[in-house]
């Protein structure tokens, strides 16, 4: 299947036209669709403090969802409280996507907004078991692509590591 150009500069311009020069996790998810490497979870995005509706909530599949505040200024959401499981109901949705609006103004971050994912099952969390994927720009090499181990208990091992050695 081959790659949709169109659909990967849409989302480009669309973070380049916000004045980010990051993507956030929903847009991470419309470049690979577009790539047809792999089946993203669904998501919906909504700005703010804009409210999800019942289609929203109906076009979830599974009892569960899995809600995360949007900053531009909190990459880890994790740590500050920012992810959260839910009921697929539309009332328990919208209730917890108000706290996590909160939970970018209890640290002083900006608000993007709160995106809703689609659970997926999986294993018991370890090393291992997440996947690390970053891309940045070196005036030495140009673009790099950087893949490896990824999730909590990979930035655990990162920070005890010696620096210098």
């Amino acid at each position: 299947m081959p790659m949709n150009l169109d659909s990967v500069e849409a989302v480009v311009f669309q973070a380049w036209s916000e004045g980010r020069d990051r993507l956030f996790e929903h847009e991470v998810y419309k470049l690979i669709q577009a790539a047809g490497a792999v089946r993203v979870p669904q998501t919906v995005f909504r700005k703010r403090t804009e409210a999800f509706t019942q289609a929203d909530v109906d076009g979830m599949p599974g009892e569960r969802v899995v809600l995360k505040v949007v900053s531009s200024e909190l990459a880890h959401k994790s740590d500050v409280g920012g992810v959260r499981f839910v009921a697929r109901e539309l009332d328990a949705v919208n209730k917890v996507a108000q706290e996590l609006a909160a939970v970018a103004s209890q640290h002083g971050a900006r608000l993007d907004g709160v995106v809703a994912c689609e659970y997926l099952e999986h294993g018991e969390a370890s090393l291992g078991n997440e996947l690390f994927v970053g891309i940045r720009a070196s005036r030495e090499f140009g673009p790099i692509i950087a893949a490896g181990l990824g999730g909590t208990h990979a930035e655990y091992l990162a920070s005890t590591m010696q620096t210098g050695k």
